[in-house]
């Protein structure tokens, strides 16, 4: 049987898959808020102890297990040797390089100080809430690290592995290249910033694919895959195996992407390694679940405060996409930009044109939608640039799974090209690359 754990940034996610047929045959759910716990280490040592329950719950049959693990991208964590947090996990919403140091942010410092041509070797441009800047910020900050040299680098799937097995583990490709500190051409830790950022004193792990390893585990033999990046997990999963297929992975993070067998790097938009020698090219950031979820915020709000009583999410949810269907127009206008974003350089977004007749459940609702697929359209023509017709859409994530209306208006924009909305794609993603991972021997 196969274990596979998705710890995303708002769910962390699990089943048990029958390896011959990709079958779930059993599956838990639990939200992130959950498994924050009070003690030293809140985030990290809460996903720890929900992975560990959802492991013994899965391992009660006495049979062999495979592990894959996939998580949310660009966080980190720093341990000592023995596996002991040094802190808690950083994750790709601390976006601490936009904080003052001195007459400039740190951002601002790390561009002048960091080479541009070593920057695009990542596949990534130089920004905050990726693990490079984030690093950087911690070092300075934090005093106590500044003289340790027993300092490892871990990805969350990476430091889970470690402590699930008590060895240190190797990093996956598409974790690795996460970081903002791995060179796509040499396919290996870029040294040149490493060096000029002041991490050579850190030990990153060795980077590899197709590693597995096999640890005792409450008593049972169990294999671990490499962990590896939540959106190729869902992308594999998703049926994203060629060119001319263009993928919209939409949940609280949003991406555009399509893959290439070239290596292509260039400022419009991310590169980063997928699976069977593609690289994917990919537009991140673009407004969907998180940004849904501040409007879904103020009529919870507003709700709460009115009656005194809690709203039930899941209710208030299917009210509001009910009162986006029933709207067949409106000229409202909502500038979706609440956070920093891959469509416009704003942080902060608006609501316009606002008169008499349209500023109403269904005209928020419709117009959110409206502006959702307006910027999914502009991202995809900067992707594509010049490149001939899209053969195929694939939609997944639940933002994308739950919403036809959002999908059918993005679709209407590639005349031509057939659809596929995944489900599950993430559980059958990691499937799947078991699969890959055991072909090795």
């Amino acid at each position: 049987m196969y274990i596979v754990i998705d710890c995303g940034t708002s769910f962390l996610k699990a089943a048990l898959i029958d390896e011959k047929t990709g079958e779930i045959v059993r599956n838990e759910i639990v939200e992130t808020s959950k498994y924050t716990f009070a003690d030293s280490f809140p985030k990290i040592t809460g996903t720890v102890k929900a992975v560990k329950e959802i492991m013994d719950g899965f391992l009660m049959e006495d049979i062999g297990f495979t592990v894959a693990i996939a998580t949310e991208m660009h966080g980190f964590l720093l341990a000592d040797k023995d596996g002991n947090p040094l802190c808690d996990y950083v994750s790709w919403k601390d976006e601490w390089a936009e904080w003052q140091n001195g007459d400039a942010t740190y951002l601002e410092e790390l561009k002048k100080i960091v080479p541009e041509e070593e920057v695009k070797h990542t596949g990534m441009a130089l920004k905050s809430g990726i693990a490079s800047t984030n690093l950087y910020v911690l070092l300075d900050k934090e005093k106590t690290l500044v003289e340790r040299k027993d300092i490892y680098f871990y990805t969350l799937g990476d430091y889970l592995i470690r402590v699930l097995t008590g060895k240190q583990p190797f990093i996956h490709p598409t974790n690795a290249a996460a970081s903002g500190l791995y060179d796509l051409k040499t396919r290996m830790w870029s040294e040149k910033l490493i060096d000029v950022l002041g991490f050579e004193r850190i030990h990153f792990p060795k980077i590899a694919e197709k590693e597995i390893v096999t640890a005792e585990y409450n008593g049972k033999e169990v294999s671990f895959c490499e962990a590896i990046g939540d959106q190729q997990a869902a992308l594999l999963g998703s049926g994203l195996n060629a060119e001319k297929m263009l993928s919209f992975n939409m949940g609280t993070g949003s991406q555009v992407s399509v893959l290439n067998r070239k290596l292509v790097l260039a400022d419009e938009f991310q590169t980063r390694p997928f699976f069977d020698g593609f690289y994917l090219n990919t537009i991140p950031h673009v407004p969907c679940g998180r940004a849904l979820h501040v409007i879904f915020a103020f009529f919870e709000q507003f709700l709460e405060s009115y009656s005194g009583k809690k709203v039930d999410e899941e209710r208030l949810w299917k009210f509001l996409w009910d009162q986006e269907a029933q709207a067949e127009q409106t000229d409202l206008e909502i500038d979706m930009s609440f956070f920093a974003n891959s469509v416009t350089s704003d942080t902060r977004g608006s609501i316009s044109n606002i008169g008499e007749q349209n500023f109403f459940t269904a005209d928020v609702m419709h117009a959110a939608v409206e502006r959702m697929a307006q910027n999914y359209y502009k991202v995809t023509k900067i992707l594509l640039q010049k490149e001939e017709k899209v053969e195929k859409i694939v939609f997944s994530g639940g933002v994308a799974e739950k919403n036809e209306i959002l999908r059918e208006k993005i679709a209407s924009c590639f005349l031509g090209s057939s659809v596929q909305v995944a489900k599950n794609e993430t559980f059958v993603g990691l499937w799947r690359y078991i699969n890959k991972s055991l072909e090795r021997g």
